[in-house]
This record gives C-alpha cells, sequence and structure tokens, in this order.
C-alpha cells in the first residue's frame, strides 16, 4: 500500500513538471555557495525561472515569498521533514498579500535567494533530497496550480564548533550583504529604500532588532529573566514577525516618498527627522519619523523611533 501510494505521489510530481514545461517556464534549483551544511549552518538555495517559450510569460511574486514558493525536503525514507515555525505563521496568518506582477520575455530568467531553513526544520543530521515548488498565481487553497523544480541531494553532518551564522543576502546581485560605515542619514535612506523595494535582508542589516524588540515594556522583563540562548531565539522570533507584518506597523510602513529633515548626531548617538508621504486611492498621509541611531563597533545602527502624524495633502 505504501509502495502504491509513493508511486501515485511520484506520478503527480511528474505530471505537475509536464504542466510546468508546457507553460514555457523552467524552474531550476541549485545550491548558492555548495558546501559541507551542518544543522545549524543556512543552506541557501538560488531559484530561477525561465521562459523558453516564444511568448512573454507573466507571473506573479509575492513579497512575503513562502506565498510564491514552498520547498519538499524528505528523506532517503522518502519522510517528509516537517515545516519551519515562520513559514507556518506566514501562511496561516490572516493578512494581505502584496506581490508584483513580472514580465518575463524569451529566454530571459529571473532568480533570487531563499535560506532552505525558514522553510523546514533541518534540525538533524542525515540525507535529503530537496524539490521546490512555484505557484505562478501565488498560493492558495482555491488556486493550487504549481510548477516543479529539479532536485538536489543535501548531506546534512551534525553541528561543529566555528560554523558560521545566517548571512544576509542581496538578492539583486546575490553578493553578500555587510554593514559600512555610513552617516546616520544614509543608514536611514538605505533601509526606507529597502523597505520600498521589499528587499528584507537589505533592510535589516542597520536595524538594532535586540534594542526594537526592547521598546515594548512587555518584552523587557521576559529578555531579562531569559537565558543567552532564549534571549537570541527571541530577537530571531521578533524578526520573523517583522519579515511577515504581523507586528510594529509604523516602522514597515511603505512611503511612496521620504525626504531627510535633519540629521544630527555626536560620536556615538544621533536623530534623523525624514517626512514620509504615503499614498492611498484618494488622499496622502503625511508622517514625520524620528529615527535615533546609535554607532556599534563603527558602525551606525537605528536603535529607536517615534512617529508624528502631520495630517493629509
Amino acid at each position: 500500500m505504501k509502495k502504491q501510494l509513493f508511486l501515485f505521489s511520484f506520478l503527480l510530481v511528474c505530471i505537475a513538471a509536464a504542466l510546468g514545461a508546457q507553460s514555457g517556464l523552467d524552474l531550476q534549483i541549485r545550491f548558492y555557495d555548495k558546501q559541507v551544511y551542518y544543522t545549524d549552518s543556512p543552506v541557501l538555495i538560488k531559484v530561477e525561472l525561465m521562459n523558453n517559450s516564444a511568448e512573454t510569460y507573466r507571473f506573479k511574486l509575492a513579497d512575503i515569498r513562502s506565498f510564491s514558493l514552498d520547498f519538499s525536503v524528505r528523506t532517503l525514507q522518502n519522510e517528509p521533514l516537517p515545516p519551519a515555525p515562520e513559514f507556518v505563521l506566514a501562511r496561516n496568518t490572516n493578512q494581505r498579500i502584496f506581490f508584483r506582477e513580472i514580465a518575463l520575455p524569451p529566454g530571459e530568467s529571473y532568480s533570487f535567494i531563499q535560506e532552505l531553513n525558514r522553510y523546514v526544520q533541518i534540525d538533524e543530521p542525515r540525507q535529503l533530497i530537496v524539490q521546490a515548488y512555484f505557484y505562478p498565481d501565488l498560493f492558495s487553497d482555491m488556486s493550487p496550480h504549481k510548477m516543479t523544480s529539479n532536485t538536489l541531494s543535501l548531506s546534512v553532518r551534525p553541528s561543529a564548533p566555528g560554523v558560521a551564522l545566517p548571512v544576509a543576502i542581496d538578492e539583486e546581485t546575490a553578493a553578500i550583504l555587510r554593514a559600512e560605515a555610513l552617516n546616520p542619514d544614509q543608514v536611514v535612506s538605505y533601509m526606507i529604500r529597502a523597505r520600498q523595494m521589499e528587499q528584507w535582508d537589505k533592510y535589516f542589516l542597520y536595524l538594532d532588532l535586540e534594542a526594537l524588540f526592547l521598546r515594548n515594556p512587555g518584552n523587557q522583563a521576559r529578555f531579562r529573566a531569559s537565558s543567552e540562548a532564549d534571549r537570541i531565539s527571541m530577537v530571531n522570533q521578533y524578526k520573523e514577525q517583522l519579515r511577515s507584518q504581523t507586528i510594529d506597523y509604523d516602522i514597515l510602513l511603505v512611503p511612496q516618498e521620504f525626504r531627510i529633515l535633519r540629521t544630527t548626531y555626536t560620536e556615538e548617538e544621533g536623530e534623523v527627522a525624514v517626512l514620509m508621504k504615503i499614498r492611498y486611492p484618494n488622499f496622502t498621509e503625511l508622517k514625520q519619523y524620528t529615527y535615533e541611531v546609535q554607532k556599534k563597533r563603527g558602525i551606525w545602527y537605528i536603535t529607536n523611533y517615534n512617529v508624528r502624524n502631520l495630517g493629509t495633502e
């Protein structure tokens, strides 16, 4: 019976792959930085969509990638790995899904980098088979159409000392992002532009997430009473809640336009005031954001902010 079910599942995958090929859009995945992977190291996957047809292919790409993409990761015994908590949270939170419609001309491709660990829990050493699913019309129960990628073989080893922490990737160039010694106003402008472009790794680059998490008085006592490991977990969860746009709405607002009003700073701390214009169908809302920044190890980071409503125009 199990063998029959496996054969039936395999047949469905083949049919989905055939439908994807007929559409003219080919889905391919590969390891972005093939290396020795451990249970606590990030697994970066490059996802590439290639238009092999003679016509322009149009598809939707969700800002929250889990509504466009999914991964099936199975053991050699065909047992699926459980989804990551942040993936479950994103898929099951009642929220508006923002997306871009992309027109891909014949012969061209579109690619982006994703961290597999944000989709599935990889917490044991083992051999795994990885496959991606892409939803051209976004994921929903009413629109189950999906494309199927090639498969990758992933070997995960036990955790080892000195393994690198997850890295931030520039989705446009696929280069590793590193914070630079920018001026406070440049740091704030960089963060806002990254939010406008929905480039989350860039958006987080100059945010002091621990300081922002502790803005909420309810978090402070719990944070102080926790172990170092639990504190790291709290901050990581806060980061994913920001990414899923389920918390701290003010700092996630996307302005149509913005202008730096003033910047004041000393050697170690400063403030940057910004005029934000948030466009709605019938009006434009004006807000003044004042970002507090602190210099740490020669880099300015945003540690706090406040918002003043200025009316509409």
